[in-house]
């Protein structure tokens, strides 16, 4: 499976699912997480660049 851009997510949703809450599932441990928001990385992040924006859940 390879990584989407949020323009790519964004452009594949419909109306009605544009208003959905966030959710993500973890096919490995067959688990759904519905508390998502979105956090924008620092510099104390040693992985991506600051300002990344980032789904946690």
């Amino acid at each position: 499976m390879s990584g989407i851009t949020y323009r790519q997510l964004f452009e594949s949703l419909t109306p009605e699912q544009m208003d959905q809450n966030i959710s993500i599932y973890d096919v490995g441990m067959d688990e759904h997480y519905g508390d998502v928001g979105l956090v924008t990385t620092t510099d104390a992040c040693d992985v991506l660049d600051p300002g990344h924006a980032v789904l946690r859940f």
